[in-house]
């Protein structure tokens, strides 16, 4: 990187500071945590920022607690990190799976929870796309003070945000039953996937499937549910080639995004496979197998 193309670095030793750095508008700092997606700007040929806010210091971002009825996650939390600290839970087999196989080990081991989340530009996000299927909420903090809103509505508004705002932590109710995350990528594992299935759902001792929640990442730009094939499976016995089938016929749904690695055809096309695959994994979950 030439060195009259790179920002100013300030660091935050606390939130406040950080959210009193950010709210001064005239250095237009970006918040850094992992820097995992901005190392690459030069290589996607976009523009550095004027600087940049370290994150690293602020240790109100840290930490995973886990309790009876809820799970917080510190935005800076790692992608490492976070699939050691969920071993040994089968009800979050998703999101740890979604931890432990994005990216590389070299990124994991810097890239954060708040990172994949936060990061509008990224498209292909596992860890925001398997949170989605918990139905997660984040909680943020600005200089209006500190609130929580669903982790879908944030995705969505992340291009409206306030400048001053930071991710603080996601929070996940504690919820019955399994959760899978598939993806498919073109080459290898360290290829960005151009699609990703997360699903949580209960089945039940006669295989009907209740509480069904499907998230989709990377076909279009923003990770989202895919309510019309929760709605059409819920309360459904679970057949692997009907909910294929389902798939398949709701996936007019999606308007795939086209990219160097795939057309966006292509990434639709490919969901109801995944789906089965995902909803298979949860099934024999269940079975023990």
């Amino acid at each position: 990187m030439r060195e009259e193309e790179t920002g100013e670095v300030y660091f935050a030793n606390s939130l406040d500071e950080a959210i009193s750095i950010l709210s001064d508008r005239e250095r237009s700092l970006v918040p850094i945590a992992g820097g995992t997606w901005l190392m690459r700007s030069e290589k996607r040929k976009e523009a550095l920022a004027p600087g940049f806010l370290a994150l690293s210091n602020v240790s109100e971002l840290r930490g995973f607690h886990m309790e009876s009825n809820q799970i917080s996650i510190g935005a800076l939390t790692t992608h490492h990190d976070l699939g050691v600290a969920l071993e040994g839970s089968p009800e979050l087999f998703g999101l740890a799976d979604a931890a432990r196989i994005s990216a590389t080990p070299g990124v994991r081991r810097l890239a954060t929870v708040g990172g994949n989340i936060c990061t509008d530009g990224f498209h292909s996000p596992d860890i925001a796309t398997a949170l989605l299927a918990l139905d997660a909420q984040v909680e943020v903090a600005g200089a209006s003070g500190t609130s929580s809103l669903p982790l879908s509505e944030y995705l969505n508004s992340r291009k409206e945000r306030p400048l001053d705002e930071i991710l603080v932590r996601v929070m996940l109710p504690r919820m019955a039953g399994a959760t899978s995350h598939v993806r498919l990528t073109m080459k290898s594992s360290g290829d960005y996937p151009v699609a990703i299935v997360s699903v949580g759902a209960v089945i039940s001792s006669t295989s009907v499937l209740t509480d069904l929640r499907v998230a989709i990442g990377s076909v279009e730009e923003t990770p989202r549910r895919w309510t019309a094939l929760e709605d059409a499976l819920e309360g459904q016995v679970f057949r692997p080639e009907e909910c294929k089938s389902q798939a398949r016929d709701l996936s007019v749904d999606f308007n795939g995004r086209d990219a160097v690695d795939a057309p966006g055809s292509y990434r639709v096309s490919v969901l109801p496979h995944l789906v089965q695959s995902a909803l298979a994994s949860i099934f024999n979950q269940k079975r023990g197998g």
